[in-house]
């Protein structure tokens, strides 16, 4: 998808619940988002989704988090 002077990257279906955040990090050159969901609870990949993709797993998942950079 492309939006007016930016491109768009749509990542469906990674958390099988609401999201609770999401976060850009220009240290990890990534995206940060977690949920309540045992599944996927934090997900963490680049803008483009194809260079970096790790998923972490918690049974009661994830409603924040933190980075220090």
């Amino acid at each position: 998808h492309y939006g007016e002077g930016f491109d768009v990257t749509e990542f469906p279906r990674i958390h099988s619940d609401w999201v609770s955040e999401v976060k850009y990090y220009g240290s990890l050159r990534g995206f940060l988002s977690c949920a309540q969901c045992s599944r996927c609870s934090l997900f963490l990949s680049d803008a483009s989704g194809t260079k970096m993709k790790y998923e972490f797993s918690v049974p009661m998942g994830i409603s924040c988090f933190t980075v220090f950079e």
